[in-house]
């Protein structure tokens, strides 16, 4: 039933990213928006899994 293209599943995960930035952009750090950007970008060049199984905050932090 689930016939949904792949880029199309990669836009609306695209898309997903791009609202939290907005939602949240006052509430996370700048790191973490550079985090979700250069998986934005990732998922525009290469095309990765869908954000629940990557998701964008690991918890982990530099230093």
């Amino acid at each position: 039933m689930m016939a949904v293209p792949i880029q199309v599943a990669e836009q609306v995960s695209i898309i997903l990213y791009i609202s939290l930035i907005i939602v949240y952009s006052n509430r996370i750090s700048a790191a973490a928006k550079q985090i979700i950007k250069v998986r934005i970008i990732i998922v525009l060049t290469n095309g990765t899994p869908s954000p629940l199984s990557s998701p964008p905050f690991t918890g982990e932090r530099g230093g």
